[in-house]
This record gives C-alpha cells, structure tokens and sequence, in this order.
C-alpha cells in the first residue's frame, strides 16, 4: 500500500474521541457518504486536518505503551500458548487414540480451526491497538458484551488457575528436602492403604513384606483372612489359587497419597464437609500471586523481560529431561506406545471432536489474552507470520513433549512391570502424582523434582500472565487515567484475588479447584470464538478484515488470502459449531475421581459459566436503549463500526503526523 493511501487510511480511522468532542467537531459532509453496507467512510483528503484530530485527544491520558523489543510479543504469545495442556494433556490423548494416528486430525484441525481464529485475533488487536471490550465495541456496538464476556473468563482463567502454580512452589521447596517425603509412606497422613516401591524394596530385603505402612512377615497377613502364604513367591493361597498382596488391598500410591491428603489436605473431605482454611495453602497461594504482581507491576515492559525465562526455560528443562529419559531402560516402548498409530481410530467421531478441541484450548483463543498481548504491538508487524510461528512451535512443542512423556512413563511401566497405559492418568494427577514418583526414582532426584516444578511453574505463569493483563488492560482501556497507576491497580487485583481465592486453601478445596476448571472454561470458549469469527467475517465483512491487513503492510499472496477466506467464512464456524454442540452433551457431568458432584453443586458450576455468559445480552441490550431515542435505524447501527474503530490509534497519530509533514510544502 502506498504512503498517500496509507496516510488516507490513517485519517478515516486513526482516532479516538469522547462523546463530547464528537458534539463539538463538525466534518465537511462532502467528504463523507454511505457504501452499500450502510457503513460510514470518511474521505477526508486534508493532512492538516488529520493531525488536528490526533492532537485533540486528551492530554492528559497516559500513553498505553508497548513492547520495548520486537521479540517480546513472539515469547509472551509462545509462553500463553505453551503450558500445561502440552505436557500432559496432548500425550494423553494421542495413546488413548491410537498413538501416531492422532496427529493427522491434530494438524488438520489446526489449519482448519485453531489457526484462523488465533490469526484473527492477533490481527484484530493489533489492528485497533486496545482491549476486547473496546475492539468489539467498536467493530460493532451489539458485540459490546463479548467484549466483557472473554474478558470475565480471562479474570476466572487467572484467578483458580493460579491454585496450580501454588501447588507447584509447595513441591519445589519440599524438593529441597534431603529425603522426598512423597517417595515413602509411614507418614502421619498415610492410610493402611498406602503403598511405596521404596518402602517394599526395604522390607523384602529382610524377608518381610509392605503392609499396612509397616514391614510384617506373610504369615500375618494371609492367616486372618483365612489363607496359606507361599513364602518364595511371595503369595497367599487359598486351595490352588494363588494371591497377590495387591488384590487383597486396595493400594494407593507414596506419590499420590503425599498430594491428596498432605498437600490438598483433602483426607475424606466434600461438598458438606468442606474443612477449613489451611495455612500452608495460603502462604503457597500469596506467594504465587505475589509473583505474578511483581512480574507485571511494570505492564509489558517488565513482563516482555520476565517472559523470556518463563518461556524459554521449560524448553531446556525439557532438553534434560529428554536427554535422561530416552537413555532409561523401558523408554523405547513407551516412544513406540506413543508414536504407533491405529489407523482404525480415524473413522470415529471422538477422535477428530478431540483433536479439535485440543487445538482450540491449547492456543488459548477466545479469553482475550491473544487480543490483549497483540495490542501492545506495533502497528505494522508482521503478525501473520507470528501467529503461524507460535501456532507451530506449540504443536512442535506438543509432540517433543509427548516423546519425553513417555519414555520416561515407558521407564515407570518397566520397573513396575505394568503396561504404559496403565501407568497414565488425565489431569492434574500426572503432573503431581506420575511425575514425583518417577523422578524420585532416577540419581539426583532432588536435583531433577526442582527443575521439573520449576518449570510447572513457568509453564503455567506464562499462560496466567496472559490471562491477568487481560483484566488489567480491560480496566486501564475502560478507564485510562488508571494507567499512571499501573502498579498500584496490580497489586489491589491480585490481593483481591488472593483474597477470594481462599476457598481452594481449604481441605475441601480441590473440589473448588474441579467444578471451576470444567466450568470457567468450557464450551463458553467455543461459543466466543464461533461468534468472534461470526462477527469479522459476516458482520463487519472478511474482504474488509483483509484490507485491515494491508493497511498494517501484511501483504498476502492470493492463495494464501483466499485460504484465510475460505476458513473464516466456512470451515472454521462450521468446526466451531459442531463442537459446540459435542460439548453441549457431555456439559453438567463435574465430578472427582468418577464420582459426580451433588445437583445443587452442578447448578453451582452452571453459574460460574453464566457469569461468562451473562455481558452478551446486558451489554447488547443497553447498547439497544441508548440507539432507540437516537435513530430509527437501530438495528444497522447495531452492526456497523462505530467512528472510533480504525487503526492503532496510539500509534498511528504519530507516525502519521510525521508522513504529513514530510508531504506538506
């Protein structure tokens, strides 16, 4: 695009003015006219007066400010886009369908689903250079509300998501611990039931067996349940069947044991039995949240500095932890578990559904911290290319990921004599419970549980600081004048939410931590990003959304240009839709260790997903009333952007300025 339309286009949009400004400026109405779409164009052709109308914003607002670097926006987006969901998560779903096999939907679904819609909103904020409630607000003033709606799930993301990050510093001090105490049972918290590889290895080596948190002989404990022992195989006997201690007893693992009853403090607790708030949680969870403050007390610039450690270090973590785990014995089957496909599983419906849905949730879309992290961005970067980057670096990431999984769950599978599968569970579990147990079982352990929680603790940071610049530039977007106080707006939010997040400190609290992670983000994420593509390509128009792309010198190839088209308009709403409608399904079954949730507890979640849901019709609907007095055409300026949408305005004014004068004689 050449410098006198770049300059046209700078004019038409450039600008942000109050209302009051708007009743006191007149334009030339020559210079103005409605298109077919009833949109209104500015064709104002005078430099000078571009640049009156960039100096009429306040003076007083403090500036928005930016990133300092060019590679701040790429590491902070990596890092938001990287966490936990590629550790466990991915693994997990590729041996539960069939291996290799899974990645064939993977990458269809990312080209398809989650790559337009996290292009789309790279692109959107660093187009308009604000906040979601902004953006969409002034794209259309009817998607005000969704605006506040991914803003309210970014605040929900940040705020229970952090819990995991508190769990994380309590295990990397306890892993300074000479001896680790989730490798052993005997501990006060321990149940008859827990049991220890360490603890057995020990007793078997003085002829006794593991049982009940001590070492007895086998006699003792086949004989009152009216049984024989076999000494040499370890066994009791009942006529000619033989026994194994572990079908006598329901075992739990050191590892799991050390998590749920000590470190949750969750020992037989519930929804009528909630406990009390406990002490260590609190401080575990105040330390958390003070490193988030600190962090981000300086906005993006401090947090564009603290990114490169979050992001970049649980790569070498990962490096290490490769290089260790692909010597261990049994790590080729757990690699060839991994990696076989079963090419039968392509002709089921939960794959592809699967797929899809981990492609959405890993990028991170539809929360507003894509949008927020892009606003920050210069007006003329390539963040096409960035988001291609950051979308293959996390699947990459994924699939690196997945072969240090599972050489070293190969590992665990091989001194346990059990199958891989066996050995893998979903969730938090595999983090806290998989991971301790087997990192204790390789030299130095102390050395390795440090740097795999330390990087549990980068991992999730970067998505939570995402998150919670979201609430922050949503408030600082709302209202500007609070960006001179920055820090202070930083550290009342997160004391705030410190505060209102000491329920997850209590015993019960795990069950807290459940019901808001299926119901903060669920199927309301897919709703937003159904109607966020919705609203850019059939409402404000996708040929106009391309244009918007040139304008910022994103110069796109015609088949590339048409791909994006094809994928706004069609393929990716139609995706979004059908999962929508899977999730629908399956919505309202919460529940912990296979034990659904009371009713009442299940309506409870209900509300947490309507608090999300909630800014669509209130906002829309206000934005109604205050139109119906106004004009007769409601309903059209309803759906077209307002006289504040356009171009980076914090940005263009400048840059704009200077083109005018070097044209002017």
């Amino acid at each position: 695009m050449g410098e006198g339309a770049a300059v046209e286009g700078w004019m038409n949009k450039g600008r942000r003015v109050s209302q009051k400004e708007q009743e006191r400026e007149t334009y030339d109405k020559s210079d103005q006219d409605l298109d077919g779409t009833g949109l209104l164009n500015n064709k104002l052709s005078d430099s000078k007066l571009m640049i009156d109308r960039c100096e009429k914003k306040e003076p007083d607002t403090p500036e928005r400010g930016q990133w300092s670097n060019p590679c701040d926006f790429f590491i902070s987006c990596l890092g938001y886009a990287v966490g936990l969901g590629n550790i466990w998560r991915f693994p997990f779903l590729c041996f539960k369908h069939g291996g290799g096999s899974f990645l064939i939907p993977y990458f269809l679904m990312l080209f398809l689903a989650g790559l337009p819609v996290f292009l789309l909103e790279i692109a959107v904020g660093q187009y308009a250079g604000v906040g979601p409630i902004k953006i969409f607000g002034h794209m259309a003033p009817i998607a005000r509300g969704l605006g506040f709606a991914v803003v309210c799930v970014g605040l929900f993301l940040a705020f229970f998501y952090n819990v995991v990050v508190s769990w994380a510093i309590w295990y990397l001090v306890a892993s300074f611990n000479p001896n680790l105490d989730w490798i052993r049972c005997g501990h006060w918290y321990n149940s008859p039931n827990c049991w220890s590889v360490v603890n057995q290895d020990e007793c078997e080596a003085t002829g006794l067996v593991f049982w009940n948190n001590t070492c007895t002989d086998l006699t003792s404990v086949c004989s009152p349940l009216g049984f024989s022992s076999n000494l040499d195989d370890g066994l009791c006997v009942n006529g000619t069947n033989k026994i194994e201690l572990e079908q006598l007893q329901d075992r739990t693992s050191a590892s799991a044991e050390y998590f749920e009853r000590f470190v949750l403090g969750n020992r037989g607790h519930d929804w009528y039995n909630f406990g009390q708030i406990r002490w260590q949680n609190v401080c575990c969870l105040a330390a958390a949240w003070l490193l988030v403050a600190l962090c981000l007390i300086k906005g993006v610039k401090s947090s564009g500095k603290v990114v490169y450690f979050t992001s970049l270090f649980p790569y070498a973590v990962l490096i290490m932890l490769a290089c260790r785990g692909f010597t261990l014995p049994g790590a080729i089957d757990g690699i060839s578990y991994y990696l076989t496909p079963d090419w039968s599983r392509l002709t089921t419906t939960e794959v592809w559904v699967d797929a899809a849905t981990q492609v959405i949730f890993s990028l991170g879309p539809a929360c507003g911290c894509v949008i927020t992290l892009s606003s920050y961005n210069r007006f003329d970067r390539n963040c096409h290319k960035d988001a291609v980057l950051v979308a293959l670096s996390n699947s990459v990431t994924s699939l690196f990921s997945g072969l240090v999984v599972f050489s070293i769950l190969g590992f665990m599978a091989h001194v346990s004599d059990k199958e891989v599968k066996d050995v893998v569970s979903a969730g938090p579990g595999l983090a806290f419970i998989v991971y301790p147990e087997v990192v204790s079982r390789i030299p130095f352990s102390q050395i390795w549980a440090a740097l795999f929680f330390l990087m549990l603790i980068t991992l999730a940071l970067g998505s939570i600081f995402g998150a919670f610049e979201t609430v922050i530039t949503a408030l600082s977007d709302q209202w500007p004048a609070l960006r001179a106080f920055k820090p202070q707006v930083v550290l009342i939010t997160s004391f705030v939410m410190l505060v209102l997040g000491l329920p997850f400190c209590c015993n019960g609290g795990i069950h807290m931590f459940t019901l808001f992670n299926a119901s903060a983000p669920s199927w309301n994420l897919l709703l937003f990003a159904l109607l966020e593509v919705v609203l850019v390509s059939w409402v404000y128009g996708v040929d106009k959304f391309l244009d918007n792309l040139s304008e910022m010198d994103i110069n796109l190839p015609a088949p590339v240009k048409f791909y994006w088209k094809y994928s706004w308009k069609y393929s990716t709403p139609g995706i979004l839709a059908v999962l929508l409608v899977f999730s629908w399904y399956d919505f309202g079954h919460v529940g912990y260790k296979g034990e659904d949730y009371p009713f009442w507890v299940q309506i409870l979640g209900y509300m947490i997903t309507g608090c999300t849901l909630i800014a669509l019709p209130i906002v829309g609907g206000c934005e109604v009333v205050k139109r119906y007095p106004e004009t007769t055409e409601v309903f059209s300026s309803l759906i077209r952007p307002t006289q504040q949408w356009g171009p980076n305005h914090y940005q263009t004014c400048e840059d704009t300025e200077d083109k005018s004068a070097q044209s002017l004689p």
